[in-house]
C-alpha cells in the first residue's frame, strides 16, 4: 500500500513523492480486500490465513433423524 505527498497549488494538485505504508499479501490474480476509514487514517485489510494444521468443522444437519434410520 502506498501514499502519495499531494498539494494544492494555484487551485491545481501537486503530486510529489511516494511512500510504502505496508506490504500486502496479495494472492496472484486477486485484489486484495481492504477498506479506508473516513477520516483516511486507518486501513482494514482482509489478509489469507496460512494453513496451521487446522482442521476443517463439519456440521450435520438433522442429525438425530440420521441416527433413527440406522
Amino acid at each position: 500500500m502506498m501514499m502519495a505527498d499531494v498539494e494544492e497549488t494555484g487551485g491545481t494538485l501537486q503530486i510529489g513523492a511516494t511512500h510504502t505504508l505496508f506490504q500486502l499479501a496479495q494472492p496472484s490474480g486477486e485484489v486484495p480486500a481492504y477498506d479506508v476509514t473516513s477520516d483516511g487514517k486507518k486501513f482494514l485489510v482482509a489478509e489469507p490465513i496460512a494453513a496451521s494444521g487446522v482442521q476443517p468443522v463439519t456440521l450435520v444437519n438433522n442429525w438425530l433423524a440420521a441416527a433413527k434410520k440406522q
